[in-house]
């Protein structure tokens, strides 16, 4: 597994398109998919773990969360700290972890 992080906008997805054979149907958006995990009260590691089994050559891509201002909604800090967490996770497991900012990846593991 791959995981591929950094801010919005900056070319995390184009980046794997561009690095990864197939990427397209092995990226996962997990930011996105990772708040709605955690609204619908599950823990999503596990499911994320489930999916590397099943996957080995998934592509996570995520949104650097907690990188900026602080929110003032409680809800949103409770998810950039679950969120947070969840991504050091997943650079453990993974095989790569790539840094992309301006299009450019930096490999960081």
């Amino acid at each position: 597994m791959v995981f591929v992080i950094g801010g919005y906008a900056q070319g995390k997805r184009e980046y794997a398109r561009a690095h990864y054979n197939d990427a397209d149907k092995h990226i996962m958006e997990l930011n996105v998919w990772a708040r709605e995990q955690f609204e619908a009260g599950k823990d999503p590691l596990p499911l994320i773990k489930d999916m590397i089994q099943e996957d080995p050559e998934l592509i996570i891509v995520s949104d650097l969360i907690g990188n900026g201002i602080v929110p003032s909604d409680k809800a949103d800090r409770d998810f950039r700290d679950s969120c947070g967490r969840l991504q050091v996770e997943i650079a453990k497991l993974a095989e790569e972890v790539i840094r992309v900012t301006c299009g450019l990846g930096q490999k960081i593991k």
